[in-house]
């Protein structure tokens, strides 16, 4: 499972970093809360890269799950310190009967109606992954 996608892109004496598009590997539009842009000789890209690079992978990482009749139907991994949605999973034959068609009905769904973890109520457990969870 991959919780998220990142890299640089390099033009010239500039170098831009921020989260990629998963199968294209663009950077996105509209810069994220992770982008970074620096200019410089080719060993200070290098160097401010590496740093950013770094930085992202000591981020703290938390999951919230929820659970219904004893089995998890829903992930969200998030950046704990920003709360910045990294990747999720919903599992429509394990959720609370009529969840599905609420949370589609409301709006939580994109594409080809991937339910999105964002209409459901608080999780029932906030894993911390990486770093400590938040109070």
């Amino acid at each position: 499972m991959s919780l998220v996608d990142v890299g640089v892109h390099l033009g010239g004496s500039t170098v831009r970093g921020d989260r990629l598009h998963n199968q294209l590997y663009f950077l996105p539009d509209r810069p994220t809360g992770l982008a970074m842009e620096a200019t410089g000789s080719p060993q200070e890209l290098g160097e401010r890269a590496a740093a950013w690079f770094e930085a992202i992978l000591r981020k703290p990482i938390v999951r919230h799950e929820w659970e219904h009749a004893g089995q998890l139907y829903a992930r969200r991994y998030l950046f704990a310190d920003t709360g910045e949605g990294l990747c999720q999973s919903y599992n429509q034959n394990l959720a609370p009967k009529g969840q599905p068609e609420s949370l589609i009905a409301a709006g939580h769904a994109v594409g080809r109606g991937w339910v999105q973890t964002s209409g459901l109520d608080r999780p029932h457990r906030v894993v911390a992954i990486r770093g400590n969870a938040p109070a």
